[in-house]
């Protein structure tokens, strides 16, 4: 870890089931080994798993492909920065 900096917990949840999914969790890892400061917690998954994050999970902030309301509700609850990387857009949900 480079010296000096904030270690951030970060919470990746994406479907790996897929090329499209292996690549974004090669590039977050890619990136957390250049900049040293982040903790990842990965959840991969398919799409219609059940999300395992518990509630009281304490990170940062999450990166998901979210694709469905239940998992919009779930990672929601938890109330931490959400950053979805899903081209699915969830109404009446206001994830980035």
């Amino acid at each position: 870890m480079k010296m000096g900096r904030k270690v951030s917990y970060v919470a990746v949840v994406v479907d790996t089931t897929d090329e499209w999914g292996r690549s974004i969790v090669r590039g977050i890892g890619n990136y957390s080994r250049a900049c040293g400061t982040w903790r990842i917690w990965l959840w991969s998954w398919g799409r219609n798993a059940p999300m395992p994050l518990p509630a009281t999970w304490d990170g940062h902030g999450i990166i998901a492909g979210v694709y469905n309301h239940k998992l919009a509700r779930a990672l929601t609850a938890i109330r931490k920065p959400i950053v979805n990387i899903s081209a699915v857009r969830i109404q009446d949900m206001n994830l980035p």
